[in-house]
């Protein structure tokens, strides 16, 4: 886990995050309230929770590969569930990562960039 901001840091980080705020902008999987209060504490926007359930989705992967390889030894083809469940899987994955990597690209980089102009206007 990275270290924590110094108090003043994370104080102003969470002020931009308010004064910023976009409807629609909230998601479970790439933006968060967890997102939010890690960004703020260290600069990192991760989320343990999705984290989590990211490698609990991996590991139904694996057992879904295991079931569809049986099925199809056993009865020649695929049953649909297991189709469908590694859809989910895959849709799961991509959400994160697109919701992830546009927290990244607005937030982050917008606090970045106000900050080389508080640091220029000094």
């Amino acid at each position: 886990m990275p270290t924590s901001l110094p108090r003043s840091e994370r104080v102003a980080r969470a002020r931009f995050l308010v004064e910023t705020a976009a409807p629609g902008r909230y998601n479970l999987f790439g933006h968060n309230c967890e997102h939010a209060a890690t960004w703020c504490a260290t600069g990192f926007p991760e989320s343990h929770q999705v984290r989590v359930g990211l490698y609990l989705n991996m590991l139904r992967s694996a057992a879904t590969a295991v079931l569809a390889s049986y099925a199809y030894r056993k009865a020649g083809r695929i049953p649909r569930w297991i189709v469908v469940a590694t859809l989910v899987g895959f849709w799961a994955v991509a959400e994160y990562h697109v919701h992830q990597s546009r927290f990244v690209r607005e937030i982050d980089r917008a606090w970045r960039a106000r900050q080389a102009d508080d640091s220029t206007a000094d």
